[in-house]
């Protein structure tokens, strides 16, 4: 059955195509007004990636959102706006019910941002009976770029109307479906310019200082893209991918610290340290903030509303620190430091051996079997003393070297193009989930003990209690599955790759 709303590509001018429906339908104008299309999308493009365009078309009057495939044009929701608003909502949670099915999956946190916009003039028009019964609504929208696209809307208890209506487009003027494929020419920006993830194809000859700049660069480039997202606090997943390119420049520096001359692996790897220091306070106030629904919801029905007043206190606590992680990131310290980073990483480097950095003529295979397979063996002998009721500090000891060997690892799978290898990262990652597990309930209930001494009224601290152990149960639970995930991840089978290293 044809899916409605349903649009149509339609040359310019309007009159001419609605002279050509009147031979076909009687049609009753209603309004031309001009309007125009804002293109939207994430940051890192969730949308495009998945095919997806979302467009808000608007003039003085009315707004609509549309949903539609890349591929095919295919509109797959359309809600009217009301009142008009000048932007897309910038969260799924502030659209219309009808869009969020098919945009929390894919969204989540991230922020709808305007990429791309074109003017157009938007005549509405209803096709009627003889009896002037209005059975289906168009509206053209007419682009400066000569292309228009018609909708075909129908009104409830009408849709049979409006699918032979559609027919009549289709086999009598033949039109053919709206290509969304057209979007990138209106766009500000290029489609996929932007993502968190490194895309690396090293050699296994290539030297290593060689390799270990081209990583950098490209951790640089996430950072610099993340900065102003963080100081105007669009969303959280700004923060969360400059923290990970920071992460993993430092852990980087730190674990090939024979690769880079000696002063420089100290001197930024201090650096990125320390900036990974200052983004920590809002990074745990965004954990919560995102965790804190899901919290409320597990407590007792009729302690839940007790909870509110730490909400509007960790709101606070994240609104001052963001003003001091926003301050840190427009310092003068701060950007002189990263540009001459960015500028050594530029730099050629150097053909003869250089005693302050011995590795860096070696080939970056080599330097990555010695690193990986020593962080690999580090991580053994921690998890092999690990017990249930082993210290929090001993877990957290494991997933910070389980951290560094990650990292390592996504740097150089390209020199490791095997399923084994691919499979002991997988495993990697599921160990690291239950430590990180019980990482953030250790941290979430150190905080937790901290509001406690914050003057809130008597039933927010109990249902701070109540929390206290919740988490406590959520520790326990993921102290339980610790012990077959970290067999799973030492399997002799996985072992082999790394033994000889």
């Amino acid at each position: 059955m044809t899916p409605l709303p349903q649009s149509f590509a339609c040359p310019s001018p309007a009159t001419a195509l609605f002279a050509d429906l009147s031979r076909f339908a009687k049609l009753t104008r209603v309004s031309t007004q001009r309007g125009q299309t804002r293109y939207y999308d994430s940051f890192d493009w969730r949308l495009y990636q998945k095919g997806i365009c979302c467009e808000l078309t608007q003039t003085k009057t009315a707004a609509w959102l549309t949903l539609s495939q890349y591929i095919d044009g295919q509109t797959l929701a359309r809600a009217d706006l009301t009142p008009p608003d000048n932007t897309a909502p910038l969260f799924t949670e502030h659209c219309p019910a009808s869009l969020r099915p098919l945009l929390e999956p894919i969204l989540s946190m991230r922020a709808l941002l305007n990429i791309g916009q074109i003017a157009c003039q938007c005549h509405q028009t209803t096709v009627i009976d003889t009896e002037d019964k209005v059975l289906v609504r168009l509206v053209l929208e007419e682009y400066q770029d000569g292309l228009s696209r018609l909708w075909v809307a129908p009104l409830k208890g009408y849709e049979k109307a409006a699918r032979q209506f559609v027919g009549l487009l289709t086999n009598q003027l033949h039109l053919l479906p709206y290509h969304a494929g057209l979007l990138p020419e209106r766009l500000t920006c290029q489609p996929g310019s932007y993502t968190g993830k490194l895309d690396l194809a090293l050699n296994p000859a290539m030297r290593a200082d060689t390799a270990c700049k081209d990583i950098y660069r490209q951790l640089h480039g996430i950072i610099s893209a993340n900065e102003q997202g963080i100081i105007h606090r669009t969303d959280s997943e700004f923060l969360h991918d400059f923290r990970v390119a920071v992460r993993k420049t430092r852990a980087g520096i730190s674990q090939l610290n024979r690769v880079l001359p000696k002063r420089i692996s100290r001197h930024y790897a201090g650096f990125f340290a320390e900036l990974g220091r200052a983004t920590s306070p809002v990074r745990d106030m965004d954990v919560y903030l995102l965790d804190f629904d899901g919290y409320k919801n597990a407590l007792p029905l009729a302690i839940r509303a007790d909870l509110e007043p730490l909400r509007a206190f960790l709101l606070t606590q994240q609104a001052h620190w963001q003003q001091e992680l926003a301050t840190t990131l427009a310092s003068t310290a701060y950007t002189h430091t990263l540009t001459d980073w960015a500028q050594f990483l530029q730099q050629p480097t150097p053909q003869a051996l250089q005693a302050t950095h011995p590795d860096a003529h070696r080939p970056i295979k080599q330097v990555a079997d010695q690193r990986i397979g020593k962080l690999y063996h580090r991580a053994l002998r921690e998890g092999k003393t690990i017990r249930r009721g082993s210290p929090a500090d001993n877990f957290h000891t494991l997933r910070k070297t389980c951290k560094k060997l990650r990292y390592l690892m996504e740097f150089f799978q390209t020199l490791y193009p095997t399923p084994l290898f691919k499979d002991l990262l997988k495993k990697l990652k599921n160990l690291q989930a239950i430590l990180g597990t019980i990482q953030d309930c250790q941290v979430q209930a150190d905080y937790i003990r901290q509001f406690q001494a914050e003057p809130f009224p008597a039933p927010t601290q109990l249902a701070l209690t109540a929390l206290l152990q919740l988490l406590a149960e959520r520790d326990e639970q993921a102290r339980a599955a610790f012990t077959d995930t970290f067999a799973e991840f030492t399997h002799c089978d996985q072992r082999q790759l790394l033994a000889k290293h």
